[in-house]
């Protein structure tokens, strides 16, 4: 789905070329490859994932790590990073590097966020959050810096291959660090926060992404008052 997103960014790309600076790119070999690259699989659309973290799963991803720094054996706080990634249901690529000092307000505990992803919106996209307790402390964990030094200064990459290294190490299939986002989200629904919070708290355009991409395992309750037919 993403080389299908950049398929179409290319086409408007050369279309504005082709109009504004003269150029001539031939548009029409993007729209003749796409049949062929739809049928051999290169390009699609976006798979509806269902996977989300349990508990069970969740403590022996915890005991993983605790045993890797027992042993000296992890540099990066990965604990840390699992659960700040599932209160604030953030990107990786938003938590670590992106995120700076001066974009968290000590005094009041709110976490700007700007710059956020969003493939149907250009516009900047800017999030406030209020940190909870938990977050506080998590933060407060990590080694202050300047102003413009990232909150969280370790590589996302390198974040996501621990992930990986310890999800084969563990058994554990078909679960990605994205998938945090949706088990937060899912969590946070669950328990009370409306919609339209959750959404904005992802960064989502809209509560429709939420409902259809990110809220997983969501049982439809029944009301307790039975069926009465007259």
């Amino acid at each position: 789905s993403t080389l299908n997103f950049y398929l179409s960014g290319l086409s408007t790309v050369f279309t504005d070329a082709n109009a504004l600076l003269g150029f001539n790119f031939n548009i029409d070999a993007i729209r003749d490859a796409r049949p062929t690259l739809k049928r051999y699989g290169l390009i699609s659309k976006s798979k509806a994932r269902h996977r989300v973290l349990s508990l069970e799963e969740l403590n022996r991803i915890t005991e993983y790590y605790e045993n890797m720094g027992m042993r000296g054996r992890s540099s990066i706080p990965m604990i840390e990073i699992i659960w700040f990634a599932l209160h604030t249901c953030m990107r990786l690529s938003e938590i670590c590097q992106k995120l700076k000092w001066q974009d968290y307000d000590e005094a009041t505990h709110i976490l700007t966020v700007d710059k956020r992803k969003d493939p149907k919106d250009s516009q900047n996209k800017i999030t406030k959050i209020t940190l909870n307790a938990a977050t506080i402390a998590i933060i407060n964990k990590m080694p202050k810096g300047k102003p413009t030094d990232p909150l969280f200064p370790f590589n996302p990459k390198s974040v996501s291959t621990s992930w990986m290294k310890a999800m084969k190490a563990l058994g554990i299939g078909d679960l990605h660090f994205h998938d945090l986002r949706a088990t937060g989200s899912s969590e946070l629904y669950k328990y009370g926060m409306d919609l339209y919070g959750v959404s904005k708290l992802a960064g989502h355009s809209s509560a429709e992404m939420q409902y259809k991409h990110y809220l997983r395992s969501i049982p439809v309750p029944l009301p307790e008052a039975h069926i009465k037919l007259n």
